[in-house]
């Protein structure tokens, strides 16, 4: 049986034309209701997703953690770029982070504090985030 690609996208049933963003509202509290679930304390989780998460872990733990023998950035590999160590800092973060700036200024530190070392610029240089480091310990 041959497959024939729909001319129209895969959203295009959605919203519903007759639906109007109050009816939209309603119908969701409607649904919360039918499921016992409080629709004002699933939009204050929204608004508030840190609320009820672990605290940060500070710098060093975030280092640690980062830079540890067993399993870190290095385990498998000696050279690492920053964007490697921007994406294992904010998987560091239970409370997740306030945008970008909050990571990038967050690495920044644990470089500075962790055992980081500084490799010489290698390959594509030119890239925001192609800076190399190595753990020592």
């Amino acid at each position: 049986m041959a497959r024939r690609a729909s001319s129209a996208p895969s959203h295009a049933h959605w919203p519903p034309a007759s639906a109007a963003a109050g009816d939209l509202r309603a119908n969701w509290r409607a649904q919360c209701v039918a499921d016992g679930v409080d629709a004002a304390a699933e939009l204050a989780g929204c608004l508030h997703p840190g609320a009820g998460l672990a605290p940060r872990p500070t710098l060093e733990e975030i280092a640690a953690w980062i830079w540890r023998d067993d399993a870190g950035l290095t385990a498998r590999t000696k050279p690492v770029s920053r964007a490697d160590v921007l994406a294992a800092v904010a998987d560091a973060c239970p409370d997740g982070a306030v945008d970008t700036a909050d990571v990038e200024a967050l690495t920044d530190a644990v470089l500075r504090c962790g055992p980081a070392v500084r490799l010489p610029d290698s390959g594509a240089s030119h890239l925001v985030n192609a800076a190399r480091y190595t753990g020592c310990r």
